[in-house]
């Protein structure tokens, strides 16, 4: 601590004392220490006692105000994430300047603390995110303490989302003097109150969600349908391991079924993604715990029962997230969770759509039991088979109003009988309940209550249950109205008779029965009226008409039956009642009997119907069902023409095509079915004379055609004749063909529309005889065949024709020759490999015209030797044979020795063969914008067991192209369809069975497109044309096509480097040289762009003979740049210096010859982001300089430096001089001779030992000769030293006290040689 200024009594004594020691220097050095120790603490102690207040040194300034001076400012180093809103906190340590600072400085709003983030260690330049004062209040009150200054958790933001980390290189801090109370005095604004810290800058670290549990609600499924469920998922996070998760894509709910608790074993029915798309995105944000409410599931049990369903399982997965985030679980037992699955059979349900009733009558004064026939209705979609016991139950009651609202009188809860409560719906969606019950009492009241029955359905106790559904009472009730009147005239039905009737299967038969009702005399009355009748009419298994109604008729009277009046009779007999069997697609099992049953109509006036029941008031009657005879009903008959020769008995053929009516014509099966007559006739309709009548022109088995499904008979080949040997043509204009009815069994009815439906006729061709052809002999030329493949071959046929036997063979269709293999020279015995028409269209019409010979250049044959030797293969054959002339001619031969022809075959092994079974190949990066040349490594696999040896030039084609689809299917953009080079293209298979070509060519022209159709690079393996041939096979183009993704960029920034210069170095003959050269790279301005990131360069350094540095590169350094320099950035600036980069010359055992220049090139690092490099060859990218390369300097190795010591005055200008003494070591000293040898620096410390600030530094201190001073054969320079001390205002630590005058230097303070 530095004293006051003030002279205190002892201290001033001290101070006397030591002067006087110092002047008399009777002691010596190491005495007088001792007693200067010993006088100060003495006198100090005293002082102490003296001044109880214990006051401490204190600096004061001029204005008396405490001082303050920092040492360092020291920020903590902080790390940022590219692409976010940083807010990061760093903790500043400031140090202060003991010796100038005032300890005792407190009070309030003492500091400011400025931060922000800098480009330069030095915090120099452009600032960013910079915080003005960034303490607390609390911070800016701290008292100065040299033990422990320092303030946490400065809060500084770093916004990275627009920018890059250039920018953000380093932190600094700045402390600085706010507005003190009270004021202190801040000495020296230096660099010492700013500070710097590297920033870290990287990409940032994921968010993470930790999965702890997973919960999932129960659900029902129903046996024998696909059912489609959804539960609801609760997933819950990790507070503590779980950030902020948001963005597209970010979850996947599996969901299946499972036989156990855990979800373990099979995943039966499993659906891969149960969330929808804003399910998939639901963001963790504050809370730790996610609800999917209906994610999917579907258990399918149509064709399986339950057992595999008895828990439905929910598990939470990872989505395709963007961005991207950490999912971190504990297993299945966290990400996984089951509930209970209720499995049962389906209910069947009942859709009600309407009910309808029939109106009622009932008569005043009277207990009134009625019956109404209650119809309901049944919506087909959502109705199923209702069956069991107990369904149905049906109210009736009476009602003011037409909807049954309001009052219910007298209701009846159940209007059914047991059978109709019971009743099934199966099939049809109509329950019709005849007869459902009502009760009317009108013995007490009048009709007012009594204007409408009502009808209700309603569910029963039914066994086993369903569902039954409505849409309200107006679905399931109806009413109708009620006719209420005075008693009424009655009839009462004893019984009914009706006669049999006769119906025919697969007809709708209309029929009549008459019916005979007989009324009780004594309780029937007079009847009359209209609409007094209704008779029902059906056919039933039963004779009682019991069970099902079937073809019912519901009225089957006409009007005037209807009205038919009883009066004084009691019969009453109703002629023709109708009724109708649709037989048409069913039998005669329903059709036993035709029953009637007479009801009442609706009579004006009403009567009283009265019955005893059914059997009083229905009767039946036999009914005889026969089968009708199959019908068949010809249409139309068509024939194709013939050709018939003159002069000659002709036996020719017909094609009779007959056609039938489809809606009159049944299923015609049996013998002898048919008969087809053949004639000539002059006329086209075959009128008039029948000219040679062939009667029967069809064989048995044409006789006996059947017609069943279609409606066309082809009767091909029915034969005629034509005897022209002693006739003309005349009466053959015509040919003819008749259908008719032959002989069948079983019968059929037959059936025409007179001979315009059953006869056709067709034109005749008469001619005179034919041209012939007259084969004498047919030769073949020899083929080649390879053994183990189908060969296709061709071999040229010649055929030689008799001169005299053959005329013009001109038209379409003239020949057919037919090809096969032999084991012998005549083509007889087996034929193998035979193909029937060797020749193709052009070659059969080929025309015989003034030339005897035909040649059939290339008739095909095929010789299939996959699986079979050579040996049946030893002659190709060729027969020449009549084609299907037009016009016809007469083809002649002497045997097959005269139209057969053979040639020798020549059968080998097959070719080598190459089977390709997979491609892949390398992605590429393309760049938008440009025309990219890229390669792509193309790796083709082929099968070890089919493939050979496979050797030669030009065996391979590769194609390249860009496709939208990973396969390449579809459009083949920029299409390169030779990707390799000379040598690539005659890579050889011997002994492996992998093909790896390196930079298969690829263009991707972008200039005028985007990136869509470039996703993937596809290669293509394609045989070329080699030489010697072999066999290429794949499967298809998924074994010779492999594809990969493409990187499609926008363009890298680029870097275009003009020129590099670097400076000279000197280097030492015998040693091994570590030395440095300055590198400066300057780059294009147009071409070059902003340049950030990490490892962008790299410098090499090597020596040479060359200025250029051409030639060998002597103690080639790949790198010579240091971490910081590899990522220097090119920002608005177009030159990057980079200082000191390394380089090694070691020549320890070789000369100077290799070392005449030093050169640098710079080089593209391996950067992150990367960029385009770009150079004019090595003239632009490399710069060399010269080397100055000398023998080995004399040494000189310093083992001590002493000096002596200095007496300096306080408060003067001090000259003072002190000696000097520098020993070497003997060893390793040389002679050391010249000028300006030696600089000695002399300063002064507070310090033994020159540690610390360096006071009054004096660089050189020593004068021209001294510095020229030579070492030759002594190992001691001594240099008397003159040294300058300004105004000294320190204080040294005891023992080194500066004294208020004067002050003491030890003599062994070092002092620098350089």
């Amino acid at each position: 601590m530095v004293q006051t200024s003030t002279c205190q009594n002892q201290l001033c004594s001290v101070e006397k004392f030591y002067i006087l020691l110092h002047v008399l220097g009777c002691f010596s050095v190491r005495i007088m220490e001792l007693l200067v120790l010993l006088v100060a603490s003495i006198l100090l102690s005293v002082n102490l006692g003296n001044d109880a207040s214990g006051l401490p040194n204190v600096r004061r300034g001029p204005s008396q105000e405490p001082t303050v001076k920092f040492d360092s400012t020291q920020p903590t180093a902080v790390t940022i994430y590219m692409e976010r809103l940083n807010t990061v906190t760093t903790d500043v340590v400031v140090t202060f300047d003991e010796s100038e600072t005032d300890s005792t400085v407190a009070g309030t709003n003492l500091w400011q603390m400025e931060l922000w983030f800098s480009r330069k260690a030095d915090g120099t330049g452009s600032k960013r995110g910079t915080i003005g004062s960034a303490l607390s209040e609390e911070q800016g009150d701290r008292p100065v303490s040299f033990s422990d200054f320092s303030f946490d958790d400065l809060e500084i933001v770093a916004d990275l989302r627009d920018t890059g980390c250039s920018e953000y290189l380093y932190i600094c801090a700045q402390i600085r003097r706010d507005d003190p109370t009270p004021s202190y005095n801040l000495l020296n604004k230096n660099k010492d109150a700013i500070g710097c810290a590297p920033v870290t800058c990287t990409q940032p670290p994921l968010e993470s969600a930790l999965v702890t549990s997973v919960t999932n609600t129960p659900v029902q499924i129903t046996l024998g349908e696909d059912n489609d469920v959804t539960t609801d998922v609760t997933v819950t996070f990790d507070q503590g391991e779980t950030g902020a998760i948001t963005g597209q894509n970010l979850w996947r709910v599996e969901t299946w079924f499972s036989k156990t608790p855990t979800g373990a074993g099979a995943k039966v029915d499993l659906t891969e993604q149960a969330l929808d798309a804003a399910q998939q995105s639901q963001i963790i944000d504050g809370t730790y715990n996610l609800v999917f409410v209906g994610a999917t599931a579907r258990a399918d049990l149509r064709s399986t029962g339950c057992n595999d369903y008895e828990f439905i399982c929910a598990c939470i997965k990872k989505g395709t997230p963007e961005p991207d985030y950490e999912f971190m679980d504990g297993g299945s037992s966290s990400t996984t969770g089951c509930s209970e699955v209720t499995c049962e059979p389906p209910l069947e349900s009942a859709l009600v759509t309407s009910v309808t009733n029939t109106p009622v009558q009932i008569t005043l004064g009277e207990d009134n039991d009625v019956t109404t026939d209650v119809t309901v209705t049944f919506d087909q979609g959502e109705t199923g088979t209702i069956t069991g016991q107990n369904l149905w139950r049906v109210e009736t009651w009476f009602s003011k109003t037409p909807t049954g609202a309001g009052a219910k009188v007298d209701l009846t809860e159940q209007a059914l009988d047991a059978a109709q409560q019971s009743q099934t719906i199966d099939g049809t969606y109509n329950l019709v309940f005849v007869g459902a019950t009502a009760r009317a009492d009108l013995r007490s009241t009048e009709c007012d209550e009594y204007e409408f029955i009502c009808a209700c359905i309603k569910k029963g106790t039914p066994e086993p249950d369903y569902e039954f559904m409505d849409g309200g009472s107006s679905s399931t009730t109806g009413c109708s109205e009620v006719t209420c009147e005075p008693p009424l005239e009655s009839a009462l039905v004893t019984s009914v008779t009706n006669t049999p009737v006769q119906i025919t299967p697969g007809e709708d038969n209309d029929v009549t029965t008459d019916v005979t009702v007989t009324f009780d005399q004594g309780e029937t009355g007079t009847i009359t009226g209209q609409n007094l009748w209704r008779v029902e009419t059906w056919f039933s298994k039963t004779p009682t008409g019991a069970g099902a109604k079937v073809d019912l008729t519901e009225q089957a009277l006409d009007a005037a039956q209807q009205s038919q009046t009883i009066d004084g009779t009691y019969n009453l007999v109703f002629v023709g009642a109708t009724a109708r069997a649709d037989l048409r697609s069913t039998g005669c099992d329903e059709y036993e009997f035709i029953c009637a049953c007479i009801k009442k109509g609706t009579p004006e006036p009403d009567y009283e119907f009265m019955d005893g029941g059914s059997s009083s008031t229905t009767g039946c009657s036999e009914v005889t069902c026969e089968p009708p005879l199959e019908s068949a009903l010809v249409t139309s008959v068509t024939n194709t023409p013939v050709q018939i020769t003159l002069g000659e008995d002709n036996d020719v053929t017909t094609d009779v095509t007959v056609t039938f009516d489809q809606g009159e014509t049944g299923t015609i099966t049996g013998q002898n079915l048919w008969r087809v007559e053949t004639w000539f006739s002059k006329t086209p309709t075959g009128a008039g004379a029948k000219v040679d009548l062939t009667e029967q022109a069809l064989d048995a088995a044409q006789q006996s055609q059947t017609i069943d499904g279609t409606y066309n008979l082809v009767f091909v080949g029915a034969t005629a004749r034509a005897d022209l040997r002693s006739t003309g043509c005349d009466e053959y204009e015509f040919i003819c063909a008749c259908i008719k009815k032959g002989t069948p069994e079983p019968d059929y009815e037959f059936m025409d529309g007179g001979s315009s439906s059953t006869t056709g006729c067709s034109e005749v061709t008469c001619e005179p005889p034919l041209e012939s052809a007259l084969v004498t002999s047919v030769t073949n030329t020899p083929v080649q065949i390879t053994l183990g493949e189908d060969n296709d071959v061709t071999t040229d046929v010649t055929v030689t024709f008799d001169q005299g036997e053959t005329g013009t063979i001109t038209g379409q269709n003239l020949w057919r020759v037919e090809t096969w293999f032999s084991k012998t020279p005549t083509g007889a015995g087996a034929k193998v490999d035979l193909t029937e028409q060797a020749l193709d269209a052009a070659q059969q019409s080929q025309t015989i015209d003034g030339t005897y010979n035909l040649v059939f250049v290339g008739a095909t044959a095929r010789a299939d030797l996959r699986s079979t030797g050579c040996d049946e293969y030893e002659f190709i054959c060729a027969c020449i044979k009549k084609g299907t002339p037009e016009p016809d001619y007469e083809f002649m031969d002497g045997g097959s020795s005269s139209t057969t022809g053979c040639s020798e075959v020549t059968c080998e092994p097959p070719l080598e063969s190459a089977l390709v079974t997979s491609v892949t190949n390398t992605p590429v990066q393309i760049t938008l914008g440009e025309d990219n040349d890229v390669t792509t490594d193309v790796t083709v696999t082929f099968d070890q067991g089919e493939t050979g040896t496979i050797t030669g030039q030009n065996l391979w084609r590769v194609e390249t192209w860009f496709s939208k689809t990973p396969t390449g299917a579809g459009a083949k953009v920029d299409l390169t369809e030779q990707a390799l080079d000379a040598a690539q293209q005659s890579q050889t298979i011997d002994g492996t069975y992998n093909l790896v070509f390196v930079g298969a060519t690829a263009r991707a022209d972008l200039r005028s497109t985007g990136c869509d159709e470039y996703e993937f690079i596809c290669a293509c393996i394609k045989k070329g044309t080699p030489e010697p041939d072999y066999e290429f096979m794949d499967g298809g183009s998924s074994s010779t096509t492999g594809c990969s993704e493409v990187t499609c960029e926008p363009p890298l920034e680029s870097a275009l480097v003009t020129s590099v210069t670097n400076t000279p170095v000197q280097i030492i003959l015998g040693e091994d040289n570590d030395v440095t050269t300055d590198v400066t790279v300057t780059f294009d301005q147009g071409e070059t762009g902003t340049i950030t990131g990490q490892h962008l360069w790299r410098v090499e350094t090597w020596f040479s003979k060359t200025p250029t540095g051409a030639g060998a590169k002597v103690d080639l350094t790949e790198q010579a740049l240091d971490a910081a320099q590899q990522s220097q950035t090119i920002d608005e600036t177009y030159n990057l210096m980079f200082v000191g980069a390394t380089a090694r010359a070691d020549l320890r055992s070789t000369g100077c010859d290799e070392y005449e220049f030093i050169c640098a090139c710079i080089k593209k690092g391996t950067p992150e982001p990367d960029y385009e490099f770009m150079n004019g060859g090595s003239s632009s990218t490399t710069g060399c300089s010269e080397v100055t390369c000398e023998p080995p300097l004399e040494s000189a190795l310093v083992t001590s430096v002493t000096n002596t010591p200095v007496q300096i005055t306080l408060g003067e200008d001090n000259d003072v001089t002190t000696d000097v003494t520098v020993t070497f070591d003997q060893g390793e000293t040389g002679t050391i001779t010249g000028q300006n040898l030696w600089r000695v620096e002399t300063w002064f410390s507070k310090t033994p030992t020159g540690a610390g600030a360096k006071v009054d530094l004096t660089e050189q201190a020593l004068d021209a000769a001294q510095q020229s001073q030579t070492i030759d054969g002594t190992y001691n320079l001594v240099f008397v030293v003159h040294l300058q001390r300004g105004w000294v205002m320190s204080q040294l630590t005891l023992p080194f006290t500066l004294l208020n005058k004067t002050s003491l230097l030890m003599a062994d303070t070092p002092f620098c040689v350089g």
